[in-house]
């Protein structure tokens, strides 16, 4: 009986490229692209209702509900109806935008304010309003 041969298995040699680029960046454009749609698209169902809700006789503060709450349902729903990636981020635009609807209709979020005016005006410790570096005929200026 012969003896079986013996001899090294040949291995391919593969060459080690270094990866270089921003990989995957087009994706999250198009999930960025897609949750920005959902958020207009939430705005014109906020509209859209609006309009449908400007005849009825409830008050003024319910109809600012219904018409933020709109998107927040849709945004909410429109992931379980269709299940795909693309109505999952427009759902999350429709949700943010329609969470800050809400938000600003129950008064949570009552308005934007600056924090250089806060911070210039007279307070308890600061009676003067004055900041370092500042004069107080500068701080009054920028104050209003």
């Amino acid at each position: 009986m012969a003896r079986r041969k013996r001899h090294a298995k040949k291995v391919s040699h593969r060459k080690h490229s270094k990866k270089r680029g921003m990989h995957g960046i087009s994706g999250m454009i198009t999930d960025s692209l897609l949750t920005i749609g959902g958020g207009i698209l939430g705005q014109y169902a906020s509209s859209f209702a609006s309009s449908q809700l400007s005849k009825s006789t409830m008050s003024e503060k319910n109809k600012a509900y219904i018409a933020a709450a709109v998107p927040v349902a849709v945004g909410f729903a429109l992931p379980k109806i269709i299940k795909s990636p693309m109505a999952k981020n427009i759902g999350t635009g429709m949700l943010v935008i329609g969470g800050v609807k809400l938000a600003q209709s129950t008064g949570v979020i009552s308005g934007i304010y600056s924090p250089a005016m806060v911070a210039l005006g007279p307070s308890v410790q600061n009676t003067r309003g004055v900041v370092a570096g500042l004069s107080t005929r500068k701080a009054a200026m920028i104050t209003g």
